[in-house]
C-alpha cells in the first residue's frame, strides 16, 4: 500500500492567518474547498439578512478570515492592482498614490 503525505503548505504567509491542526493534516485542494463554501456560506448569510451594525461586523471580519486564509493557501499571482478610488486615486499594495504603478522600467 503506497502511503502519500498530505500535509497543508502555505504558499504566501500572511500575518494573522493561524491554521487549526486539523487543517493542516489536510490537502491544500480540500482546505481550499471547505473555504471557498464557507466563503460562499457567508455570503449568502449576509446577501439575505437584515443585520444589525455589530452582526455586519462579526459577519465582515468571519467573512475577512475566510478570506485571507484561502489567500494564504494560493499561489501568489502578481500584485493585486485596484483601479481607482472615489478621489481618483490609485491603491497599489495597500497604499494611496496618484501614480497609476510602476514598472521596473521606471514607466507609468
Amino acid at each position: 500500500m503506497l502511503y502519500v503525505n498530505k500535509r497543508l503548505q502555505v504558499k504566501s504567509k500572511r500575518p494573522g492567518v493561524v491554521f487549526s491542526k486539523k487543517e493542516i493534516q489536510k490537502d491544500n485542494s480540500e482546505v481550499l474547498s471547505h473555504y471557498d463554501k464557507r466563503i460562499n456560506d457567508m455570503l449568502h448569510r449576509i446577501e439575505f439578512t437584515n443585520a444589525a451594525p455589530h452582526e455586519a461586523y462579526k459577519m465582515y471580519m468571519k467573512l475577512q478570515g475566510f478570506l485571507r486564509k484561502r489567500r494564504s493557501l494560493k499561489e501568489p499571482r502578481g500584485k493585486i492592482y485596484v483601479p481607482r478610488t472615489e478621489t481618483g486615486n490609485y491603491i497599489i499594495n495597500g497604499k494611496v498614490t496618484k501614480m497609476k504603478r510602476n514598472d521596473e522600467n521606471g514607466n507609468r
